[in-house]
């Protein structure tokens, strides 16, 4: 009787100890897994130096301005070499969520009518894109934040063929051209580069109407300078620029060309 006492407490112990074993093994494993998952984790992303942007909050304006004599649009003026603002030109546009523009309501256009100043080559176009609501996103707020590395804006015109949009990237099939003409006044600014609040425009084509679109590109926590070290042309984000960023938003404003 006793040895078989005996046995059963052995048996009793040694199921407890292959108990405890498996326990342990099942424990390890788990915590293996955990390890191997945690490895695995993606890291989390860096929180973007950006804010969202409502593009209702967005403004165009477009005024004829002109130039101090002898200089021209092919001189690549810049804003000091503005010596007349011509009144009536300009005109204001808000644009709602979908990005449809809006006039102001003070001015009844719906649209922007320009004509091509060939008989007054020293006069050009002014183009004008604000953030009026958003203080971060003035010029000021671009470079002292390095913004004016990572965003920059297209000026890009579509076309329709076979029933649907198409990019035109030859320049020379473009009714306007563009120049940037940014200023930043801050010191110390490496390689400062174009973001498109300020520039000069020339139309080409007259009898033409179009839809001018205008896009906003972010590189998130890339430069937007290509490996070669040049920036994308204004009339779209060169094939690099496209694979490393997106777009903030897209515009459309009509125009037509009078002569």
């Amino acid at each position: 009787m006793k040895i078989k006492k005996n046995k059963k407490f052995k048996n009793n112990v040694l199921f407890l100890l292959v108990g405890l074993f498996v326990l342990s093994f099942f424990t390890a494993c788990s915590q293996e897994n955990s390890k191997e998952d945690e490895v695995i984790e993606p890291k989390k992303e860096e929180k973007e130096d950006t804010t969202n942007l409502d593009i209702r909050e967005v403004t165009v304006e477009l005024d004829q301005v002109k130039l101090a004599d002898g200089m021209t649009f092919k001189d690549h003026p810049k804003r000091e070499d503005i010596v007349k603002e011509i009144s009536g030109i300009g005109l204001l546009f808000h644009l709602d969520k979908d990005g449809n523009p809006k006039p102001d309501k003070y001015n009844s256009a719906n649209k922007f009518v320009v004509k091509t100043l060939k008989s007054e080559p020293n006069c050009v176009y002014r183009l004008m894109v604000s953030y009026p609501r958003n203080k971060n996103w003035g010029i000021t707020g671009f470079s002292d934040n390095k913004l004016n590395y990572k965003l920059q804006h297209f000026f890009m015109n579509y076309i329709n063929e076979d029933n649907r949009e198409v990019w035109v990237k030859d320049p020379s099939k473009l009714p306007f051209t563009y120049i940037y003409s940014d200023l930043f006044w801050e010191d110390g600014l490496i390689n400062p580069s174009p973001v498109g609040f300020y520039g000069f425009m020339q139309f080409l084509k007259p009898h033409t109407n179009f839809d001018l679109t205008i896009g906003l590109f972010y590189t998130g926590n890339k430069t937007k300078f290509n490996s070669d070290g040049t920036i994308s042309p204004f009339w779209g984000p060169s094939s690099e620029l496209s694979k490393k960023g997106k777009w903030l938003l897209k515009i459309k404003i009509p125009i037509e060309i009078e002569d």
